[in-house]
């Protein structure tokens, strides 16, 4: 596994693109991929990884198994059951 990247990294990468920078051009200045500064900028400037307060994740529970709807939510077993 390699190394993590700087926090200071981290930090330049994303302001350089929010002044402008196009994002392929910043990340071959600073000498990272492409997809991990596509990353940083989704989480934010969250430096934790984690979702910001109020963020829902873009996952949910699944409502459809198997080609069959499920009834979320419903409190009577027998309307619970694969439909």
């Amino acid at each position: 596994m390699s190394a993590p990247y700087s926090n200071d990294l981290r930090t330049k990468a994303i302001n350089a693109v929010e002044q402008g920078e196009y994002k392929t051009d910043a990340s071959r200045i600073l000498n990272i991929s492409r997809n991990i500064l596509d990353l940083w900028l989704r989480r934010g400037s969250n430096s934790s990884g984690q979702p910001e307060a109020g963020i829902i994740p873009a996952f949910g529970p699944k409502t459809e198994v198997g080609g069959a709807a499920l009834s979320v939510g419903k409190s009577d077993p027998q309307e619970t059951a694969l439909v």
